[in-house]
């Protein structure tokens, strides 16, 4: 399912002292589309196991009667339990069905169910699960912070045991989702029930009366201001604002980024600010498709699910591809994630020169080769590993 962008949609940059309208204005359907991540290591054999699954029925008889939720277990492998259902019985079926066994590759976990919200509309939410921390995924935490925090999704986490509790708690922070660490299992389904209840009352009643923002740059990391009020560090998610038109700032070497962006009830408002006003557009293709794309640390997107058009007498039509809008000339790092349903656990990160107009950046994971407008990209490296998965 595609996203419906409604009303308008202006993506314009600003320099110092010159500001415009900008974001674009995406519906929030009062509907939660819900992921549990839910680890099945081999650490989690036995009673953390059995209590895990007893947790997502809590949090499935807390559930509202038009939402909807998936499930997502992982181990070495990453597995789709079940896609997105109103249908409480069957999913805790299949829940129940889980067996412990392998690593633990929480982060690339939660990329896939990045993938899942991805083809939806309403509040996006992950609630995830992990006894151990990551050892085998291809995603980093910072590749998912940004990640999630650009998509606009609620993170909530729970930690089992000892691990770097600071730092997932981190991740939830940035989202406005909830984090709780825990000693024992038999805890876990008390926190799932208080996780849902957090979630119904400090977000769903105030969307239909208050706006959202999202807020991202190239480069990340840059000071936001709102109507002259500090948000901290692109990238940000801000919710629960007055509806109005309001003034959004984004510091950058070069000066100031301005722009005059709107809130609406109901609404959450995605703005990109980037350094440069250079229009030049940059579309990227992968191989394998459905990958995860990061410029110069930022999440930018997924690549598409299918390849470009190729035309006659050797014309490529790329508009059905990843576009990323005025990308500022000049050196930029590009890093991109094979998808985790591979199970490669591969990824290509390199430099590339950015020209003053519109280009078309090919990336094959698999043999580590890119071109640039048809020019090959010398990129270093043999064929990298594959990954097996676990039972």
């Amino acid at each position: 399912m595609k996203k419906i962008i409604l009303l308008l949609a202006f993506f314009t940059l600003a320099v110092s002292g010159f500001s415009q309208e900008c974001g674009t204005l995406i519906r929030q359907p009062l509907i939660n589309y819900f992921v549990m991540v839910i680890d099945r290591s081999g650490s989690m054999q036995g009673s953390p196991l059995d209590y895990a699954k007893a947790a997502v029925v809590e949090f499935l008889l807390r559930m509202r009667p038009d939402d909807r939720i998936a499930a997502i277990d992982f181990g070495s492998s990453i597995r789709v339990a079940s896609n997105f259902t109103h249908d409480k019985r069957e999913l805790a079926d299949r829940v129940y069905r889980l067996r412990a066994g392998g690593g633990t590759r929480l982060y690339d976990a939660i990329v896939k169910a990045a993938h899942l919200l991805s083809e939806v509309e309403g509040f996006k939410v992950i609630v995830y699960l992990t006894d151990g921390m990551d050892n085998e995924s291809t995603h980093s935490l910072k590749d998912i912070r940004s990640m999630n925090v650009g998509e606009g999704i609620f993170v909530y986490g729970v930690g089992l045991g000892e691990l770097d509790h600071s730092s997932l708690r981190d991740l939830s922070d940035a989202t406005n989702g909830l984090y709780r660490d825990i000693a024992y299992s038999k805890a876990l389904p008390d926190i799932y029930s208080e996780v849902a209840g957090y979630h119904y009352n400090a977000f769903n009643s105030i969307y239909s009366e208050k706006g959202s923002y999202v807020i991202s740059s190239l480069p990340p990391g840059r000071a936001v201001r709102i109507d002259g009020r500090s948000y901290g560090r692109s990238p940000v998610k801000i919710d629960g604002f007055d509806a109005g038109t309001h003034t959004v700032e984004v510091d950058f070497e070069k000066g100031t980024w301005t722009c005059r962006a709107e809130s609406r009830a109901g609404y959450k408002t995605v703005i990109r600010a980037r350094e440069s006003d250079i229009p030049a557009d940059l579309w990227i293709e992968t191989e394998p498709h459905r990958s995860s794309v990061y410029i110069d640390g930022e999440f930018v997107g997924f690549s598409a699910m299918v390849p470009s058009i190729k035309g006659r007498r050797g014309s490529v039509d790329y508009s059905n591809q990843l576009r990323i809008p005025s990308l500022p000339a000049g050196r930029h790092t590009v890093k991109v994630i094979a998808s985790p349903d591979f199970e490669l656990g591969q990824s290509l990160e390199f430099d590339f020169n950015m020209p003053a107009e519109h280009s078309y950046l090919n990336v094959n994971i698999l043999f580590k080769k890119a071109t640039l407008n048809g020019v090959e990209l010398s990129i270093s490296g043999g064929f990298p590993g594959i990954r097996i998965p676990d039972n």
